[in-house]
């Protein structure tokens, strides 16, 4: 009799298994539709294992389908990884393209990825980024080269109209936090030098006003 129950038990888990993974396969065949391209293969795979479980659930042989439906959600996962990687690989387009200043492949980078997840927020921030990256990628483009001839002030106002463009610029933010680190340490070294001179010639007043300038910039500079 124990042993009976036992394999009446045993029976009754495969069946529950076997029913549970059933409904997965149904709940996630609509979801996965996208991917079918993506892993055609595993799709039908999925489909056959899946219909030859029910067939299996339906003649009461629950091992065998809990067998098959094991696989099918295997199947499954093979699906839902292709997904993941399709989407992860166009995240990435799209992230160098914005970085690059191309608008077009970078919004129909985004939008492939929104077909198959419509609430990634990467890709919806992307995509709000890619609306404005021409503008954003003329000032930083702009911003560079007055930082490489040294006309820090421009180069500044350059980074801070991209920024205004596009907050989430990564250059934009480090280029306003660089440059002004750059005119900072120039108005620092420029009062520091004036201050030296002036002790030379024995010009204590201006010798102070200078060093107070200098404390201006950097007030904690020993």
């Amino acid at each position: 009799i124990n042993e009976e129950i036992k394999k009446f038990t045993a029976t009754m888990e495969d069946q529950q298994i076997a029913t549970e993974a059933y409904d997965t396969f149904l709940s996630k065949v609509d979801e996965l539709e996208k991917g079918k391209k993506l892993a055609p293969k595993a799709y039908e795979n999925a489909f056959t294992t899946a219909s030859i479980g029910r067939q299996f659930l339906e003649e009461g042989s629950f091992e065998a389908a809990r067998r098959e439906l094991d696989q099918t959600n295997k199947e499954l996962a093979a699906v839902e990884d292709a997904i993941k990687t399709f989407v992860k690989n166009n995240l990435l387009q799209g992230r160098q393209s914005l970085t690059k200043g191309d608008q077009k492949t970078a919004s129909e980078a985004f939008r492939t990825v929104l077909k198959f997840d419509s609430e990634n927020k990467d890709a919806i921030r992307g995509l709000a980024r890619s609306e404005t990256i021409t503008k954003t990628h003329a000032f930083l483009t702009k911003a560079a080269a007055a930082e490489k001839d040294n006309q820090l002030q421009k180069a500044l106002e350059f980074f801070e109209n991209a920024k205004e463009a596009d907050p989430l610029s990564a250059k934009a933010q480090q280029g306003v936090t660089r440059v002004n680190r750059k005119i900072k340490d120039k108005r620092y070294n420029a009062a520091i030098d004036e201050a030296h001179e002036a002790e030379e010639n024995e010009d204590w007043a201006a010798a102070i006003i200078a060093y107070e300038d200098a404390l201006d910039v950097y007030p904690n500079r020993e």
